[in-house]
């Protein structure tokens, strides 16, 4: 390795082979580089410091190029591709060929030598990475400067602290030309289209089309990816302005060969073709989408798409706004895009971590405006206040992000080890972001997609708490310019780092100061100020650990008049009765300032504290925890108050509990330690059987009409919460169905099957109605393993037909309408051989759907009719109710509506006897589309009129809509144009708020008056 004389020798003798080259004197060198004829003279002889030398060698070559790079291009806007004095250059090595296309990425910029490692190797580089990068940079410039002498650095590439630096002009370079053209039509002139055109012209194809695969995953790639489709979907907008289609075509062509699910980039290219007189070609390709898009992410095409498709038919080309290539669509199509607020409450009383604070504002500041900034990671052990930094600093900058705020707790370290799936997350986040469930594709690759396409132009902030890892977290991560990712981890994340050029900030336990702050702040700095040294006595013992000092904050706030020496002491004592016992990733002094506050409390709230362990949910209500102590209400209510104050307890909200993972696994093991395993088993018992009753309930109350099962009697000590209607129902599964879903999941190993896929039948309708599909196929799938374990026959069916109507709705996906079918199939069987006459006549109706949607129409009305037979065995009037309106709708299908009226009017009468809305909704339509297809409009009209209005009152939005979709048809067909015009459009309204892919019939015929 050279020595600093030896490399600031070598940085001077470059200067001084480029001022020869040149044909230039230190004189007129000096003149030009505005520096004095004796700095460039002890720079040339290597008598000024490495640094100082590095910003005038960088002035000079501004002004004198280098002989060695003077005739060198490098092409990285598809494969790679190098010349010297217009000769091609060949460079051997997937190695050498990857470093030299990140370098020219990023020409004339310092390139870490960590990114480089990330890039080219991934997260498991091999221990010589180093040395095979430097023999690397060696082979590159023996091959572009052959003039340079042996053991000399040369012109082309820079070592640089910290990385390498490629030397290149900017017009050397086709990513630096291209960015540079950008921004000359980003200026704005009559030369726009022109420069966009010549810009884009510099791509061959995908960026470094040959480079090694982990090549393609950095962000400087994903970077110069996204100019481009940003200047080509400019380029269209501009060539659609101007009546210039042609010039953009061909670009928009070549990229939607690469981008074949980009909505706004076909709708250009629908419009540049229809512009060019090719208006069939143009819906021939909008009819190709919609069949990709159904096929592989089981959504329909959006707003974008369809307004084109409609300019198309109305051979309307042109924009309908200056730069703007798709029109905007009225009002009463355009959705609300929702505004997320999930930020949790901020600390109170935070204190420290300025320096911190500082670098995450200086972060945001430094953003490029037209790239994602690099996703900021809070790393630290547990109990630093990761969370509490992440929260704080959220709420400082939200400000800065008027599109709102995702936040979710990831559980990457919950003692139970269930991390939250990135797919539920972002299920989560699409359905917080506007995306109604049904419309989320089934698939991790297809939500990431959709998630990418609904953040677009979107200004959010997404706070990720408590990640486990890199994994964790890479699919949650915005990728537009205006959004940021604040990610907060035990783990030290080094994976993102490399990959993400992520932002790191590393919490420390607080610094003797600020911790002091943080407890004058819920003291005061007078009570601390009376007795200085016990005050740091518990500083030190709470070893810097935020969560630690609430917990002593709060105990002294509880007692006044104690002195804190008398606290420092016990504490002292407590920390000397754990030294046997070890927490993990926690000191034991921390453990003994949780051991001093637990044993300050009374017997009710210790019981309390220690049964909370077992709970499996991010939050738990005041009801269940009672029911899992098994003592009344009121005590418990007390014992929460009391560990409220301690600070062992946060209350999320009015009657709603949460606890710190640290607090948790405490109050796990003193459990352990305390009670005996009977004890324990009978809490655990009780929980289960609290949910289930409750979940019973509300099941109920969401649809009186559902035959219930055999319940499970849960004891004189559990008292389930009371569900005093339907919003009560929706109110309590909303709150309570991360827990539900884990004590399923968790139902074997705990010994309480039979609960398990009773609890997993309770959710059936919440979900089923929500449309939350993917939620439907977990529980059901883990109730069914439940079922096995019991070998229950009937529990087996329940589930197998569950997982039947999850798969269904999905669409398809990892499971096509054959294994929905074939699941059905299962179920029926268990039905049959468990003699449940009503659960074989449910299923038959659930086969009868999915044959009609298959066009096997015949066979459906057989369906249908079976599950009638079965009801009146069984004397099910409810079921015997729908199962005619399925006839009469089967029949209706066929074109027998005489038969359809019969049956669906008897079926109606039925039902208004029952007093089931949702049936007399779905009944009525029928009946009106009966009397639609027989000319009878008027009966028709009051009909659907009357489910309509049904429908509104149950609730259910889609079936109202489609109700008056079909009767602003009626009211076509009688020539009443302003009724028709009414009725199309709130359907269309509410089937847009929807983002329903029926929406678009109806937009149609709403078009067409």
């Amino acid at each position: 390795m050279k020595g600093r004389a030896e490399q600031v020798s070598d940085t001077g003798a470059a200067i001084r082979r480029r001022r020869l080259a040149a044909g230039l004197t230190q004189q007129e060198l000096a003149d030009a580089s505005g520096v004095s004829v004796r700095t460039v003279r002890d720079i040339e002889q290597g008598r000024v410091d490495r640094p100082r030398a590095a910003s005038v060698r960088r002035l000079v070559e501004a002004l004198v190029p280098g002989p060695g790079s003077a005739g060198v291009s490098v092409d990285v806007l598809g494969p790679l591709s190098v010349t010297r004095d217009g000769r091609p250059v060949e460079l051997r090595g997937t190695l050498t060929r990857g470093l030299l296309g990140l370098l020219a990425l990023q020409a004339g910029e310092t390139v870490a030598t960590a990114s480089i490692v990330a890039a080219l190797w991934g997260e498991r580089p091999p221990r010589t990475c180093r040395t095979q990068i430097h023999r690397a940079v060696n082979q590159i410039r023996d091959a572009l400067e052959p003039d340079r002498q042996p053991r000399e650095p040369g012109d082309l590439i820079r070592l640089e602290p910290g990385g390498y630096v490629l030397a290149l002009d900017a017009e050397r370079v086709d990513a630096s030309r291209f960015r540079s053209l950008v921004e000359r039509a980003r200026d704005g002139g009559v030369d726009a289209l022109a420069l966009l055109d010549e810009a884009l012209r510099c791509w061959r194809g995908p960026v470094l089309a040959d480079a090694p695969a982990t090549l393609h995953a950095q962000p400087v790639v994903a970077a110069v990816e996204r100019q481009r489709l940003s200047a080509v979907l400019a380029l269209a907008d501009l060539a659609l302005d101007a009546g210039r289609p042609d010039v953009a075509a061909a670009h928009v062509r070549d990229l939607a060969a690469v981008e074949p699910l980009h909505e706004g980039l076909h709708a250009r290219q629908m419009l540049l073709l229809a512009a060019g007189g090719e208006q069939a070609a143009a819906l021939r390709l909008y009819t190709e989408l919609r069949d990709r898009l159904v096929g592989e992410l089981g959504v329909e095409p959006g707003p974008e798409l369809r307004a084109a498709q409609l300019r198309v038919l109305r051979s309307d080309a042109a924009p309908a706004a200056a730069g703007s290539a798709v029109p905007v669509l009225p009002s009463t199509a355009e959705p609300v895009r929702p505004v997320p607020g999930q930020l949790p409450a901020g600390v109170r009383a935070f204190a420290g971590r300025q320096r911190q604070l500082a670098a995450l504002d200086a972060h945001l500041a430094a953003a490029a405006p037209d790239r994602p900034p690099a996703p900021v990671v809070v790393v630290g052990p547990a109990g630093v206040g990761k969370s509490a930094l992440a929260t704080h600093w959220a709420h400082r900058v939200r400000g800065r992000f008027p599109d709102g705020q995702l936040h979710i707790d990831l559980q990457g370290f919950h003692p139970s080890g269930a991390a939250l799936d990135p797919g539920a997350v972002l299920r989560g986040f699409l359905q917080a972001l506007g995306v109604p469930p049904h419309r989320v594709p089934p698939d991790l690759s297809g939500q990431v997609g959709l998630y990418r396409t609904v953040t677009a132009g979107r200004r959010l902030l997404v706070v990720l708490d408590n990640a486990r890892d890199a994994d964790h977290v890479r699919t949650l991560l915005p990728a537009e310019p205006g959004c940021l990712a604040v990610v907060t981890s035990r783990s030290p994340m080094l994976g993102l780092v490399a990959s993400d050029e992520a932002h790191l900030v590393e919490l420390d336990p607080l610094p003797a100061g600020e911790a002091t702050d943080l407890l004058a702040g819920r003291l005061g700095r007078d009570r601390l100020a009376a007795e200085p040294s016990a005050a740091a006595d518990i500083v030190r013992r709470c070893g810097g650990l935020p969560v630690a000092l609430a917990v002593a904050a709060a105990r002294a706030a509880g007692q006044p008049a104690l002195p804190l020496a008398a606290l420092a002491d016990e504490l002292r004592r407590e920390r000397d009765s754990l030294q046997p016992f070890d927490l993990g990733d926690t000191t034991t002094d921390v453990r003994a300032v949780f051991s001093w506050s637990y044993r300050t409390l009374g017997p009710a709230a210790a019981r309390t504290f220690r049964h909370l362990g077992l709970h499996p949910g991010p939050s738990v209500g005041a009801a269940a925890v009672a029911s899992m102590v098994g003592a009344a209400p009121a005590e418990v209510g007390a014992a929460l108050t009391e560990l409220v104050g301690a600070h062992l307890v946060t209350r999320v909200r009015a009657g709603r509990y949460g606890l710190h993972d640290l607090f948790r696994a405490y109050a796990a093991e003193v459990g352990r330690r305390t009670d005996s395993a009977a004890g324990t088993a009978a809490a655990r018992r009780r929980l289960y059987d609290h949910h289930l009753a409750t979940a019973y309930r509300a099941a109920l109350r969401l649809n009186p009409h559902r035959r219930p099962f055999p319940s499970v009697d849960p004891g004189p000590s559990v008292v389930p919460e009371s569900v005093d209607g339907y919003a009560d129902a929706v109110a309590w599964f909303t709150a309570e169905l991360p827990t539900v879903l884990t004590l399923v999941d968790e139902a074997v190993a705990a010994g309480l099957p039979v609960h398990g896929w009773r609890l997993g039948w309770t959710v059936l309708t919440f979900l089923r109605r929500d449309g939350r599909w993917h939620d439907l196929a977990r529980v059901t799938t883990a109730a069914l393993a439940c079922a096995e374990d019991a070998d229950d026959v009937l529990g087996r069916a329940h589930a197998e037909r569950g997982r039947a109507l999850a798969w269904a709705g999905m669409g398809g996906g990892a499971h096509p309408a054959a294994d929905a079918h074939a699941a059905l199939e299962r179920a029926l069987t268990h039905f049959t051989t468990a003699g449940d006459r009503v659960g074989q006549g449910e299923t038959h109706l659930d086969l009868a759907s999915a044959l009609q949607h298959l066009g096997e129409r015949a066979t459906a009305l057989a369906h249908a009719e079976r599950a009638l037979e079965l009801f009146r065995a069984a004397g099910y009037e409810y079921g015997e109710a729908n199962a005619r309106n399925s006839i009469g709708w089967h029949h209706a299908d066929l074109g027998r509506y005489d038969l359809a009226l019969a049956h669906c009017l008897a079926a109606l009468s039925r039902l208004e006897e029952l007093g089931d809305r949702y049936g007399q909704a779905a009944t009525s339509h029928s009946v009106g589309y009966a009397y639609q297809r027989l000319g009878r409009h008027t009966e028709a009209i009051v009909h659907y009129r009357r489910a309509a209005r049904l429908s509104e009152e149950a609730g259910d939005r889609y079936h109202r809509a489609m109700t008056l979709a079909n009767l602003g048809e009626t009211y076509q067909a009688t020539g009443d144009r302003d009724a028709a015009r009414a009725a199309y459009a709130e359907a269309l309204r509410v089937l847009t708020d929807l983002d329903h892919p029926d929406a678009e019939p109806v937009r149609k015929a709403l078009a067409a008056l």
